[in-house]
């Protein structure tokens, strides 16, 4: 009997010392940036795993990604990587809606106009520095989608308008 409640009293001040280490890491702006970066990368492989693996134009759109990642790596990290922020900070205005997209509550987020000129802005510089290929592969996917159309949508909205519209690319 006494060893148990020793365990547990072991038990709950191990607890108490994480949570204090947790509630001191959450002060620092290193920890907070770890925790934002380790939470987008578990939001975009959720996003990854649960709602672009399971659709015709969710598979197309992760292979268009993988196609232009190396070149992405190599424009952002490598020759720009003062842009990168930029990039992650556009990203970033997104992770609260595709998590409540993959958390089945993507009706409760709107697309706002700030959000589709980050975006905009964001591929138009990109486009002045991507090869020629991923060039026509940004056009080609601004002409599918106007990304002013999904302003005032819902995720739940943007998706199911995409995944209803989408056609596979004529050989």
């Amino acid at each position: 009997m006494k060893t148990r409640v020793g365990h547990i009293r072991f038990r709950w001040i191990v607890l108490a010392l994480i949570g204090l280490c947790v509630l001191i890491m959450s002060q620092s702006k290193p920890a907070c940036a770890i925790w934002g970066k380790a939470h987008r990368v578990a939001v975009l492989y959720r996003v990854d795993a649960e709602i672009l693996s399971k659709t015709e134009a969710g598979l197309y759109y992760r292979d268009l990604f993988w196609k232009h990642n190396p070149e992405l790596i190599q424009i952002y990290i490598v020759n720009n990587p003062d842009k990168y922020d930029d990039f992650l900070a556009v990203v970033d205005m997104f992770v609260p809606a595709l998590e409540a997209l993959v958390d089945g509550h993507g009706d409760s987020i709107r697309l706002t106009a700030e959000q589709i000129e980050a975006v905009e802005a964001e591929l138009d510089w990109l486009f002045s520095v991507a090869s020629p290929a991923f060039q026509q592969d940004i056009v080609k996917e601004q002409t599918r989608w106007p990304l002013s159309e999904f302003v005032g949508m819902t995720m739940t909205e943007v998706w199911e308008y995409v995944n209803t519209r989408w056609t596979p690319d004529e050989p």
